[in-house]
């Protein structure tokens, strides 16, 4: 039962991770501009779209996956990083673990039995591909990895 629920919970996570829309103003059959008088140079050129990165966890010692991330940059300038973590380890509910960006802790989650989630949109550094997040409890690794796909 524990298996199927990490894999809704993995499964969730993707489709939230694939769910990205396609669309733009101009461009190949992005339709005309209706008529209307606004000159051309003050349209932009390229409309700015989410920038996201995906990734998974692992364990250190196992390589089994403990969880993923999502990073994301909104065309406001904010970010918000999602990390979700499930309790392989099967570590005790109620466990602290922080979440460390490129070797600077970011925040902390708490796990449950099944693991757990955090959304940061405040306090987050500017991440990259190479940019590698951990969990970390008791200053060891639980769990780690790094941006393996962007979209």
């Amino acid at each position: 039962m524990r298996s199927f629920r990490l894999v809704v919970l993995a499964a969730s996570l993707a489709a939230s991770i694939a769910a990205v829309p396609a669309y733009a103003s101009g461009g190949p059959g992005g339709g005309g501009g209706g008529g209307d008088d606004v000159a051309a140079a003050a349209r932009p050129v390229a409309p700015f779209k989410n920038f996201r990165m995906a990734g998974a966890l692992f364990s250190p010692a196992t390589h089994a996956l403990n969880g993923a991330m999502q990073y994301t940059l909104l065309p406001s300038g904010q970010v918000r990083l999602v990390v979700a973590y499930f309790n392989s380890a099967r570590l005790p509910a109620g466990t602290a673990l922080d979440v460390v960006a490129d070797g600077v802790k970011i925040g902390s989650l708490v796990t449950s039995a099944q693991g757990g989630v955090i959304t940061l949109t405040s306090g987050v550094p500017r991440l990259t591909l190479q940019s590698r997040i951990s969990l970390v409890a008791a200053g060891q690794s639980i769990a780690s990895g790094a941006f393996t796909l962007g979209i």
